[in-house]
């Protein structure tokens, strides 16, 4: 009974330290590896660009955080093919990872634009593939649906810094930042 005990205590401290590390890690066994960019599609949804303007962020940092606050409360995922068009996922309230990607990458754009900090980032829609512990994990499916995988990437023009987001990843992991080449 004692040993049962011990192995338990253990086993929860393994996955106790996977839940409060679970960011480290998955930064750590996963790298994003870009392919191509996608061109970012205008923000026209007037429901959304009044909530934009009347939360008027002032950072880089505080424009992420409420662009993924909205999508995350908006979006659910679909593995479904979806529209890659930000305007029609913010319409429907469902997308995969190429309408999750699109949308985040077009809230952020609009509200760098808003607050005059586009001329200090640059907004990446990109398109790429995930390595884990450096092997592709797309070669072992077969499905065009996982042949690559969406992403965002904001990229400091001054400083060349990259801030990496994986929205469908933030939304059912809480892990707000990625790995990429």
């Amino acid at each position: 009974m004692r040993t049962l005990q011990k192995y338990l205590k253990y086993l929860g401290l393994v996955v106790l330290i996977i839940l409060l590390f679970r960011g480290v890690l998955f930064r750590v066994f996963f790298v994003y590896k870009p392919i191509h960019t996608r061109t970012l599609i205008p923000l026209e949804h007037t429901e959304l660009t009044d909530l934009l303007r009347e939360s008027r962020p002032q950072t880089l940092e505080s424009i992420i955080t409420l662009s993924e606050s909205i999508i995350c409360e908006r979006l659910s995922f679909s593995s479904i093919r979806q529209s890659q068009n930000s305007n029609t996922a913010y319409e429907r309230g469902t997308a995969h990872c190429v309408g999750y990607t699109a949308l985040f990458s077009t809230i952020v754009q609009y509200l760098l634009e808003q607050n005059r900090l586009n001329d200090q980032y640059q907004v990446n829609h990109t398109v790429g593939q995930l390595f884990l512990l450096g092997i592709n994990i797309h070669d072992y499916w077969n499905a065009p649906f996982f042949s690559d995988h969406d992403y965002t990437i904001i990229i400091n023009k001054h400083s060349h810094e990259k801030v990496a987001i994986d929205l469908t990843v933030s939304d059912y992991l809480g892990i707000h930042r990625i790995t990429t080449e």
